[in-house]
């Protein structure tokens, strides 16, 4: 995928080339202070509707969302970026490390005690770790069959000589 910008129309044109007449690429890094220069030269302070596909519904909620120029919405970054491809091994994970982990789920209980929760083990074949869900366990659980392949996002804990992970984000993970 190209992701350039066109001094004229402000979208990638036929050679795919930035104003410094450099290729970019998603492989490659984000352009330099230079180029974003001379980026912001050609499209800087111009209006939101000059950019190809915002018309005047999207002009209006990007002014409610704070975005008034071009230049405004360019340089609005995330908070923080979670990387989902750079999958840890649950094996060499540090506690109190944001980990991305992978593995099949080999069990689910729900568990009532002073609060219900939901109890998932996790192996990705390196080590075993427990998911741990207080919120919609019942939810959660019709969805989290033994067997399935689950990419979780959270901070890793130990507790009781057992790591965990507390309410992680999830997704299934299909073969492709």
């Amino acid at each position: 995928m190209n992701l350039t910008l066109a001094p004229d129309a402000n979208i990638a044109d036929e050679n795919n080339a930035t104003p410094s007449g450099r290729t970019m690429t998603t492989e490659q890094k984000l352009p330099s202070t230079q180029e974003m220069r001379q980026i912001l030269e050609y499209a800087g302070d111009g209006p939101l509707r000059s950019l190809k596909g915002v018309g005047p519904k999207l002009e209006q909620l990007l002014h409610k969302l704070g975005y008034s120029t071009i230049s405004k919405l360019i340089f609005h970054l995330p908070i923080r970026h979670e990387d989902h491809t750079r999958i840890t091994p649950i094996g060499k994970a540090q506690i109190g490390q944001s980990i991305i982990i992978e593995g099949t789920v080999e069990s689910c209980e729900l568990v009532h005690g002073a609060k219900r929760y939901l109890k998932c083990t996790l192996n990705d074949g390196s080590d075993v770790i427990q998911l741990i869900f207080f919120q919609t366990a019942r939810y959660i659980k019709e969805r989290l069959t033994p067997g399935s392949t689950l990419r979780c996002l959270g901070t890793l804990s130990l507790y009781r000589q057992k790591k965990k992970c507390y309410t992680p984000s999830f997704y299934p993970v299909t073969s492709h």
